[in-house]
C-alpha cells in the first residue's frame, strides 16, 4: 500500500518542483551566469513524460467513472453508435477537445501579442531601458497576463458547461451520453497527441541548445 502512496509523492513532487527549478534556472541565465546550470531542471523533467502519463490515465479513468454514473442514473441500458442521436453526439463530442485546444490556444497567442506591444511599447517610451539604467514597468505586465488569463478563459469555460446543458435539453439523454462518449475518447487522444509533441519540441529545444553551448565551448 505504502508503495503507490510514496509514487504518487514523487509525482507531485516532480510536477511542482520541475516548473520552478525551470523558473530560477532562467532567472540565473538572465543575470548571466553557466547555462550548464540548466542541468537540475533537466534532471527533474526527466520525470515529467511519467507525471503526465499517468494525469492523463487518472483522468480517463475518472471520467469513465464519471460517464457510467451518468448512465446509470439516466436509466441507459446500452449506447448504440448506431442510433442517429448517439451517432451525431459522437460526432460533435469528438470535436469538443479540439475545438477547446484551438480557443486556449488562440487565447494564449492574443494574451502573448498584447505582452509582446507592452514590452516595444516600454523600450519607446522609458529613456534608458534599453540599456539598463532603468527599471521597467513590470506591474502593467503582470496585469495584461492576469486580466488575460481570467478573461480570455470564459469562452472555453462556457463551451464546456454549456455544450452537456444544451445536448441534453435539446437533444435527450441518448444525444448527450454520445457527446461524452465522443468527447472521452478524443479527449484522451488529444492529451496523449500534445503529451508527446510537447516532448519532441522540448527535446528539439535541449538538442538545438547542447550543440549551440559545444559549439561555443569549441571556439
Amino acid at each position: 500500500m505504502w508503495l503507490p502512496s510514496l509514487d504518487l509523492g514523487l509525482l507531485c513532487f516532480s510536477g511542482s518542483w520541475s516548473p520552478r527549478s525551470r523558473s530560477q534556472v532562467a532567472m540565473v541565465n538572465i543575470v548571466g551566469m553557466l547555462t550548464l546550470l540548466r542541468f537540475p531542471s533537466s534532471v527533474l523533467k526527466l520525470r515529467m513524460p511519467y507525471l503526465l502519463g499517468f494525469a492523463i490515465g487518472s483522468a480517463a479513468l475518472v471520467s469513465l467513472a464519471l460517464f457510467a454514473a451518468f448512465v446509470s442514473k439516466a436509466g441507459i441500458n446500452i449506447v448504440d453508435v448506431l442510433t442517429p442521436k448517439v451517432f451525431i453526439g459522437l460526432l460533435v463530442g469528438a470535436m469538443l477537445p479540439y475545438w477547446f485546444s484551438a480557443m486556449t490556444m488562440k487565447s494564449v497567442g492574443s494574451a502573448a501579442l498584447k505582452m509582446v506591444e507592452e514590452v516595444r511599447r516600454q523600450f519607446n517610451t522609458i529613456p534608458g531601458l534599453m540599456e539598463g539604467r532603468a527599471k521597467p514597468d513590470y506591474a502593467t505586465c503582470v496585469k495584461i497576463s492576469t486580466d488575460a488569463s481570467l478573461r480570455e478563459m470564459i469562452p472555453p469555460g462556457a463551451l464546456v458547461m454549456l455544450t452537456p446543458l444544451i445536448a441534453g435539453t435539446f437533444f435527450g439523454v441518448e444525444t448527450l451520453a454520445g457527446v461524452l462518449a465522443g468527447s472521452l475518447v478524443s479527449g484522451v487522444q488529444v492529451a496523449i497527441s500534445a503529451s508527446n509533441t510537447g516532448g519532441a519540441w522540448d527535446n528539439a529545444k535541449k538538442y538545438i541548445e547542447a550543440s549551440t553551448l559545444l559549439f561555443q565551448l569549441l571556439i
